[in-house]
């Protein structure tokens, strides 16, 4: 041990005890101002300091690490000599401890049998295990697609599908051979969902990207940009590879949630830690302004994904709106690095447009709703209306050319309106009134039609070869949209089926006394006042008629034609492999079927029995709206013409049911009304009706 040091202290004891300055005489070191002025003996103590034990050299750190590796391959049943122990310390260029930068010693070449150099990082204790057994999936090495193939895939996706979705931009710069060697996820995820034309091909990457999701996510905790770009694609184009028994996309929403969480992207660099966790490669992009941008995009895309997915399926969105969101929309159209950039700013509007929609609505949780009145809901309904005119006005002029865009901002005019249909929120007619319906409702649901009828227009004039670029929200926008439509028709009946009330309490119960006893009652039943008499102006058939909801509902079936396969034996396979989108013609005919259905059978409660085997409309009828006997309507009494590829799909759901359906039931009009397998028994009906049933009592994707 080296020895002490003895060391005088710089205050006398005279000083120290009276805790007073001491400073030295002149230059003396034996006395100070103040002995010298009051006389005394100064006095200056000697302290001996211990020194600790030297701290270990760099050398013997290593020396011990080699020991360990020894000790491993031992314990591990491998020999080692101790002409081995002595290679693996035979390290390069070290500095000792205590000497000049320069002084340094050369350790000799190790000899061949000898071990290769590890530093300390690299050592089993630190190595990481993602780089020891992780190895990304490549599809160009697979032999699923080839190098062509996929420059022409990503071509098409940075022209057309970012339109979509403008939240992951690749530059122009970047080929699919550099995107592939620095991206691999991002590529993987970039080329599933562009190979829409091959199914057969599109399916096995989508199932080798979920292995992929599952081993770089769940199993080895890889947190980087590029992960949370290639989620953003595969969620916001899962439609492609929705299936009702076993979807996902709440959870493929949940972990880019949790991926913009992890990697810090929902607050300003400012707030963020000077040393970020992640390096270059962990993070997926350099420490740029590109990347800083890009960062921005992955954000908003997370939250845009986000409140879609809540809208689709009326739950509240896990991500709610902040400043800094603002920000990034105003910071990104500012710069305009992208053509693109200029949608982000409408789509994130809109998206919190559609969240405090739903707030105020409680279109999540509708029985317990707060709002009610007419008056109340006029001025609510004007007001969302204002900040969707404004969203609308502040777009540019390139920006409202995309179909994307348009159709977003029919969804959020229809989700306004969409309180007209409910009518616990209104309130119920009086005994002067004689419609059950009042102005301010029927003024809310002329909006929701008129809305309707331009989405599902609008999705029409979409060219058939750019439907595969439309992103999932435009697609649960669409279905949203014929389910709004089908509850506009049948307005009436819906809510006497869930016990809404638009006829008075005592008028019900007059019915009910009627039905159980019989004509007449043990008592007189409640009489309503003289006059008294609600006729609806909601006719069924003229709101179908002015919203030509069979006509959308047809040329929509007609244009998904393409989907169906030329094969018509593809259609019994046991594991058929079909376009990416024909499911929604099999979802668009099971309800057209449904509607026509209703339509039948409310013409034929209108008219009454008819002795001519042909139908016929009377010119009178008590209670029945005049428009009732319009000739120019398409007649109910038979389904629609159909193509030959459309009869295949008929024969196609008849016999391969949507999975689940028969555990879906009518309940009421709110939204949650999905029974379970074990629950209560499936009525005695069709596939078709109990479709029909189930989305116009849930309003959302079968799930």
């Amino acid at each position: 041990m080296p020895p002490d040091d003895t060391k005088k202290r710089k205050a006398c004891q005279t000083c120290t005890h009276s805790k007073a300055k001491c400073s030295p005489f002149e230059d003396r070191t034996d006395l100070c101002y103040r002995c010298q002025r009051l006389g005394k003996k100064c006095v200056f103590e000697e302290t001996i300091r211990k020194r600790g034990p030297k701290t270990r050299s760099r050398v013997k750190q290593l020396e011990q690490r080699v020991d360990t590796l020894i000790n491993l391959l031992a314990a591990n049943g491998q020999n080692v000599s101790i002409g081995q122990a002595q290679s693996l310390s035979h390290l390069p260029t070290v500095a000792t401890e205590g000497a000049s930068p320069q002084t340094t010693f050369n350790a000799p070449e190790a000899t061949p049998q000898s071990a290769p150099y590890i530093t300390p990082v690299e050592t089993p204790d630190f190595r990481p295990v993602d780089e020891e057994l992780f190895k990304p999936y490549d599809p160009i090495e697979a032999d699923v697609l080839s190098q062509n193939s996929a420059s022409k895939l990503l071509k098409e996706f940075g022209e057309s599908f970012i339109q979509s979705f403008p939240f992951v931009v690749i530059p122009t710069t970047t080929d699919a051979m550099t995107l592939r060697n620095d991206f691999p996820f991002l590529f993987h995820s970039i080329m599933t969902v562009t190979t829409y034309r091959t199914p057969a091909t599109q399916r096995a990457l989508s199932e080798e990207l979920k292995e992929q999701i599952a081993t770089r996510i769940l199993r080895h905790s890889h947190k980087s940009l590029e992960i949370l770009q290639g989620l953003l694609i595969y969620g916001a184009w899962y439609h492609f590879f929705y299936n009702p028994t076993n979807q996902q996309m709440a959870t493929i929403i949940q972990l880019c949630v949790a991926m913009v969480q992890d990697l810090g992207l929902s607050r300003s660099r400012k707030e963020k830690t000077q040393k970020m966790p992640f390096s270059e490669k962990q993070f997926g992009m350099k420490w740029s302004s590109e990347g800083l941008f890009a960062e921005r995009r992955a954000f908003l895309g997370t939250y845009y994904l986000a409140v879609a997915f809540a809208q689709a399926w009326r739950k509240r969105s896990t991500m709610r709106h902040t400043r800094y969101m603002t920000q990034c929309c105003a910071l990104l159209a500012e710069r305009k690095e992208y053509s693109s950039d200029e949608l982000i700013t409408p789509l994130i509007e809109l998206s919190e447009l559609t969240c405090r929609i739903n707030d105020y609505f409680s279109y999540d949780d509708m029985e317990n709703a707060e709002v009610t009145g007419d008056m109340i809901l006029s001025f609510t309904t004007l007001s969302f209306r204002s900040d969707l005119d404004r969203i609308r006005n502040s777009v540019s002029a390139s920006a409202k050319e995309n179909k994307n865009l348009y159709l977003g901002m029919c969804l959020v005019e229809i989700w306004v309106y969409e309180c007209a249909l409910h009518g616990t929120f209104w309130t119920p007619p009086s005994l002067s009134e004689t419609s059950a319906i009042s102005i301010s409702r029927t003024v809310a649901l002329y909006h929701c039609l008129r809305a309707m009828n331009a989405y599902l227009t609008g999705l029409l004039a979409i060219p058939q070869d750019s439907l595969h670029h439309l992103a999932f929200p435009s697609w649960t926008g669409w279905f949203y949209a014929i389910i709004v439509a089908c509850k506009l028709v049948f307005l009436e009946d819906n809510e006497r089926h869930s016990q809404t009330d638009l006829d008075p309490v005592h008028r019900e119960v007059s019915k009910l006394e009627c039905d159980k006893f019989g004509n007449p009652p043990p008592y007189e039943p409640y009489t309503l006042p003289i006059g008294f008499n609600t006729t609806s102006l909601w006719d069924p058939v003229t709101v179908a008629r002015e919203a030509e909801v069979q006509s959308l509902f047809d040329k929509f079936i007609k244009k998904m034609e393409f989907t169906i396969p030329a094969d018509p034996n593809a259609l019994q396979c046991r594991n058929p492999v079909f376009d990416p989108l024909f499911s929604m013609i099999c979802l668009q005919r099971s309800l057209l079927h449904g509607f026509t259905k209703k339509m039948k059978e409310h013409v034929l409660n209108a008219t009454g029995p008819q002795e001519s085997a042909g139908p016929s409309i009377p010119c009178s009828r008590d209670n029945v709206a005049e428009a009732t006997q319009a000739p120019d309507f398409p007649h109910y009494d038979s389904q629609p013409q159909m193509t030959a590829q459309t009869q295949q799909i008929v024969e196609h759901i008849r016999l391969n049911p949507i999975p689940l359906s028969n555990t879906f039931h009518f309940s009421s009009l709110n939204f949650d009304s999905i029974a379970s397998p074990n629950s209560l028994p499936a009525p005695d009906l069709s596939q078709h009706e109990l479709l029909w049933d189930t989305v116009m009592d849930d309003f959302t994707f079968p799930i």
